[in-house]
Order: C-alpha cells, then structure tokens, then sequence
C-alpha cells in the first residue's frame, strides 16, 4: 500500500526507540516517488521496502521507505534499523509480506506450508490474495515478547530449574531435542541461547542471590560459619565458606553459602585467613561472627575418607576389571601439628573443631586395636559383598524380604550400619542361605555372633551421634556435650561387659581423654592414673563454654544430661552450678551490662545413656541397638514461678526454664516472651553448627555440577552455579 505524500511536514517522523546506532528519519519531498509492487516477493526487508541505498562519507548507510517515503539510517553492516522501521509502522503489510515469503519457500519444497495446510490450499499465497484469516494465523502463532508473562515464566524454568537445580550443561539450550521439546511445550516461546544464558541469564540471577544473602547477613543478630577447601575433577581449588544463622521474624534456623571461589597458591593458614576476613568484610558481618567451625587440621581429611572397619577391606577390593586407587594414610600425630587454619589470635578464640571428624579420629584409633574382631568382621564384609555380586544369594535374600546395605568407603558408620543389619537376620536363616549358595565358609559361629554383637554395641553411640550432630536447620551444638558423656559412660559399662573386645573400649576411653580431654575436664571426668594420655590439639578447643551452654538451651536436654549421668551427687552440684554460672555470665554480657569483653558462651554437655547391653549370650541371633540419651530424653519435670529486672530476672529465666514441662529443641523460641535474655543468648549460641557438614554439603553439590562429561567447565562458572545452586531457594 503505497502513500502519497501532500505535504513534507506531515510526513516527517523519527523512530522514537532508536538507539546510538538506530535511525533517523528525513523526508524529501522532492523526488520521484517509486510505488510500492504487491506482487512482489523479495527475499529481504531491504529488496521489499526501500529503495535508494546509499552509503554516506561518515560510514553509515541509508535507504528510503516504499511505503511511507521515510529515510532510515544505519551505522552499522547489519539491517536491524530497516526491519523493525516496517515492524513498527507497517505491521500489516510486513506479515503479509512474512507470509507470502514462507508460502513461497514452502512451494520450493515437498513440504506444504501451515497455513496452506490450514486452509486447504495448495496454491502459492501472494501479497493480493493474503486475507484477514490469514494474517490472524500469523499473529496467533507469533512468537512471545520478551516481556511476555509465558516467557519469562519459561525462561525462569529452563535457568532456575533445568541449569541450577537439576545441573544439566549450559548447551542443552542448543540441542536440537531440547529445542523440539521446548517448541512441543510452547511453540510461541524463544528459547535462549547459550551466549545469553552464560551472559545474561546466570550472572543476572546470582546478582539476584548476592544481594538477598548481602540483606540476610545484615538483618542476622549473630551468625556462625563453616570453612574448608576442596579440589573438583581437574584438581583445581576452591575454598567454600557457610554462614548460619536464627532468623530474627521466625526464629527458623537459615543457612547460606557465602562464598564459592578458585584458591591460588598454597594452602596456608595465610591464605585462608585472608579469604576468610575478606568475605567477613564483604558481608559486614565481622562483628556478628559467634564461631568458626573448621576441620581440625589440613591433612585430616585424609584419615576420614577412607576409615574402614578392619575386615571391611575385602568389600571394597576392586574386581580383576576394575582400577585400583590405593591412597597411604598418614599418621595421625602428623596430621594433628599441621594447622590448616592458622587463625590471628581472635579468630582462634572464635574457632572450634568439627565434631565429627574429631568423633571419626577417635574411632580410627579404636579400629587399630580391634584385631581379634577382624575374622567375623572379614565374613560379614564378604557377605554383604555377595549380595551385590551374586545374583544367585540376592534371590534368595529378597525371597525373604532381607537387604544388606552397601558400605560405603568414606563412611565408616555406614560400615557399622551393615553389621547392624546382618546381626538382625536370624543365624540360622543366614547360614542356611549361604550353605545353599556354597559359601559354607561364611557361615558365623556363635563366638562370630559374641564379638559382632559386642562390636556393633561399642560404637552404635558413636555412629548415632555422628549422624545427628549433622542435622540441618536444628540445633547441633547442643549435642555434643551430651554425646560426649553418655558414650564415655557407655564405654566403661561395656569395658566391665565385653568377653572379647575390652581391650577395644580401653582404646576407645583413652582417645576421648586425648581428644575431648577439656570437656570431660570441666565435668570433672578424669583419666585414670595408669592410662597413658597423649593431648591432642583438639582437646582444649572442648573447653569452650559453647559445650556447656549450648545443651541448657535445648529444650530436649536443659541439665538433665548432667543429673541422669553416672557422674557423683557433688560432681552433678558442681557442674549444673558452673553450667548457670556460666549461663548468667553470658546473658548478662550479651545484655551489655558489664564490661568483661571476654566471648563467654555456647553448651553444655552431655549424660549417659542408660542403655543395657542386650548380648543375650543364650539368645544369639536378637540384637538390639543402643540409643543416646535414652535415659532421660523425654523424661518431664515440674515447673515453677517468676522473675524480675536484668540481674535477677536472668536468674529467674534459667531457673524457670530448667523446670519447663515442655521437651522439646525449640522450647526457647516457643517461649521467647517469656525468656527474652536467654532467647536472644540461644540466638548466638543454638546457630552454631556442630560439624562442618554444611560446607561438606556445598562440595557434593559442586561435585554433581563438575561430573566427568562436563570436564570443561570453567572454574568460575563452576563457582557461580554452586552458589546458585546452594542459594537456590533465594531465586
């Protein structure tokens, strides 16, 4: 359709969306008007609406419109300018124009166009015979705007959900069967490219991120953080920190990973401290920080991640196919000396060891001197092996709804799991299914039965509080105390009970005096005269008073840890008071009104479990596992009555709290009004993680984004999506 021009000043216009590079619109009235030709059919915006290209003395380019006789100017080699000029002031004649170009193509080919196919017709649609239905086919099947509601709810779901959470690689953006299925889904939608993606898309989200957590650090009262490195596929570092946190509206435990970033240079204590004050100071929570948890030392990580169960050895030997990777442990003295995290003095005030790991050293010094267990632990080892390489025994196993677990290597209460589950099997039932599958050599005895059973009952504490203390969003520290004492008491029952592994219990009493020696200290448990006792370096990180706060704080615990254990009547009097003492020390700090700067707080610790050794040395094959604290978790105590200004009403708080009837981990923040000193001292105190787990979570995510085939992803985009990927319920 082609216009006349009457007057210059009514024709003049100018593309009001035109960047830098866009164009600018002159009217010259003085030429010859070519007309616009409806039957033809040019390949491009440029053939089909303009005429008179010129190319200017300053390098861009120019060209008049057919149609409204407008010229549009171009700085660039590219024709973006001329088609969205006819996008947006042609519209109409533009797709009919996109329309008979696509009949015309599909003429060219074997295949029918759509709308051809929609109407029935089988001859070529032209610029004359394009009707109104044909054009709202057009607008129907026209693609999303960019902001269009279904786009950008389909691109939320291809970057939030496909790239970050399910980890799949950046190029399946590009694949033509990703496309198809996004093209099923919605024909309308424009699925993003991989330049975008890796440009626009991920960076823009982690900005999104980055700026929540930035608002979550200055909205936390105190927060707590976990640290450790880690090396991905290619053996490239990377240093991780966690922050955790009681959020001030709810009371909900909050965890972040803070940062996610490639580690130059050597390992040193140095180095890390430097990245750690550098996110401390980029987060502006330098004075929030309660604790630091870290691993106890830099070589530690090698003695957890292989701790087998002596006998354990032959599951996890490689087949004839299969590639062995032996890796030398080394000694335990060496690795305590070596100091990963040389924290400046503050820091190490602040730092306290991870419970697990130092929980996972004191059973590796056990495992040593286990040797006359090693046969029965030998066959049990081999028998959960071939029930996962016997297709013969497994039959018979799941023909009587029996499974074995699979131990896994780098956890040894995994291991411990496995025994567990063998000695709850009948024996006779057991060794009539190996006889039928010829392993007769297998077949345990009842000395095989005694020396399990008083094995898996020696370290089923242990096991139980490695796996709790590694909870998420709940209190943790509150645990360790308590743990600590009930498997200290547990050991010297079992010590006075065992017929085979007493020697096993001596080892095990004598590592917690070497590696808890200043917890146990402080509730006056002391080592005997003739053990020999070689101090550890995590020992007096156990003097913390964070171990003997922290369990009041817990509505599961309170002193209850303290007054159910074998500990004497005066030792129990001494402890609960300097656990109060301790208590009012901390909330009135914490308060402001005194002027002792020292960090006085965090946890107390833990009792017995009165638990009774079920051997049933009659009764062989029933095995019955331990619990912690299963002789007063759950127990209910009297209540009782009022309080009233700072000094006295701390005093009020602690002594009503301790006969509250509710057991329950949270009874603090349930109850907040009612105990407004000790819930905001349980606000610094209860965010503390009692292992570094966070931050072992964080490496296994990682470690599923850097799978084998996507060896070339770069470390910075590893370390952007894990902490996207870690942050994701902020997206």
């Amino acid at each position: 359709m082609s216009k006349t021009t009457n007057d210059q000043s009514s024709l003049a216009e100018q593309d009001d969306d035109s960047n830098t590079s866009s164009s600018s619109v002159v009217i010259d009235a003085s030429d010859i008007l070519p007309s616009y030709n409806h039957e033809k059919i040019a390949n491009s915006v440029v053939e089909q609406f303009f005429y008179e290209l010129k190319t200017h003395d300053d390098g861009t380019k120019s060209a008049k419109c057919l149609l409204c006789r407008s010229i549009v100017k171009q700085s660039t080699t590219s024709t973006y300018n001329y088609g969205r000029h006819v996008y947006r002031k042609h519209m109409k004649e533009t797709n009919k124009w996109k329309l008979a170009l696509d009949s015309k193509k599909s003429n060219k080919s074997t295949k029918q166009s759509t709308v051809q196919q929609s109407f029935g017709q089988r001859g070529r649609l032209s610029l004359d015979n394009i009707t109104e239905e044909h054009l709202l086919i057009v607008l129907v099947n026209q693609k999303y705007g960019a902001h269009n509601p279904r786009q950008l709810e389909l691109h939320k779901m291809i970057v939030q959900d496909l790239i970050i959470e399910l980890g799949l690689p950046l190029s399946i953006v590009d694949h033509p069967a990703f496309l198809r299925a996004m093209n099923t889904i919605d024909p309308k939608f424009t699925v993003l490219s991989r330049r975008t993606l890796c440009r626009e898309a991920i960076p823009s989200a982690l900005e999104q991120v980055m700026i929540k957590v930035k608002q979550a650090c200055s909205d936390a009262k105190f927060v707590a953080l976990t640290l450790d490195t880690w090396s991905d596929r290619r053996m490239r570092t990377f240093i991780a920190i966690t922050m955790h946190t009681i959020a001030n509206n709810d009371d909900t435990f909050q965890n972040y990973l803070l940062t996610f970033q490639p580690l130059s240079g050597s390992h040193t204590g140095d180095n890390l401290r430097r990245q750690l004050e550098d996110a401390m100071a980029n987060f502006n929570i330098e004075d929030k920080v309660a604790r630091i948890v870290t691993d106890n030392a830099s070589n530690n990580l090698k003695a957890f991640d292989e701790l087998v169960i002596p006998g354990f050895e032959v599951y996890f030997e490689p087949e004839d196919d299969e590639d062995e990777h032996d890796d030398e442990t080394e000694n335990d003295e060496r690795e305590e000396k070596d100091e990963q995290n040389n924290m400046n003095d503050q820091e190490e005030r602040l730092r306290i060891p991870c419970f697990s790991h130092t929980l996972q050293l004191t059973v590796g010094d056990g495992l040593k001197e286990c040797g006359n267990a090693k046969p029965a632990l030998a066959k049990v080892a081999t028998i959960a092996k071939l029930s996962h390489k016997s297709t013969l025994f497994a039959e018979h196993l799941q023909r009587e709804n029996i499974s074995i677990p699979l131990p896994v290597k780098t956890r040894w209460n995994s291991q411990h799991h496995t025994i567990c589950k063998v000695l709850e099997i009948s024996l006779t039932l057991l060794n009539d299914l190996l006889r039928n599958v010829g392993r007769a050599d297998l077949v345990l005895t009842a000395r095989d039965i005694i020396i399990l059973q008083e094995f898996a009952s020696i370290f089923a504490l242990f096991a139980e509080a490695t796996t709790r203390t590694q909870i998420e969003n709940s209190a943790s520290i509150s645990l360790v105390a308590p743990s600590v004492l009930s498997i200290y008491y547990d050991l010297e029952h079992e010590q006075a009970n065992c017929k085979y592994l007493g020697s096993l219990c001596r080892t095990l009493i004598i590592s917690l005096h070497e590696r808890f020696g200043g917890l146990l200290e402080r509730c006056e448990v002391f080592a005997d005269s003739n053990m020999k006792i070689k101090k550890r370096s995590t020992s007096d990180l156990y003097k913390d008073d964070i171990y003997l706060i922290a369990p009041f704080l817990d509505g599961r615990f309170k002193l209850k840890w303290v007054v159910a254990s074998n500990l004497s009547e005066s030792t129990k009097e001494r402890t609960t008071n300097i656990i109060k003492a301790l208590l009012f020390k901390a909330a009135l700090q914490l308060h402001g009104t005194t002027n002792n700067t020292s960090d006085c707080i965090i946890e107390s610790s833990i009792t017995e479990c009165s638990t009774t050794d079920d051997d049933g040395m009659s009764n062989l094959p029933n095995f019955k596992r331990k619990r912690l604290f299963s002789g007063y978790e759950g127990q209910k105590t009297p209540m009782q009555k009022k309080r009233s200004c700072v000094s006295e009403s701390i005093e009020n708080e602690i002594s009503m709290f301790e006969k509250e009837l509710l057991d329950d981990t949270r009874l603090i923040f349930l109850k907040k009004d009612s105990y407004p000193y000790l819930h905001r001292l349980a606000t610094r105190v209860l965010c503390v993680p009692a292992t570094s787990a966070p931050v072992e979570r964080v490496f296994s995510s990682s470690g599923i984004l850097m799978r084998p085939h996507r060896s070339r992803l770069s470390k910075n985009m590893l370390s952007i999506l894990t902490l996207l990927k870690c942050n994701r319920k902020l997206l």
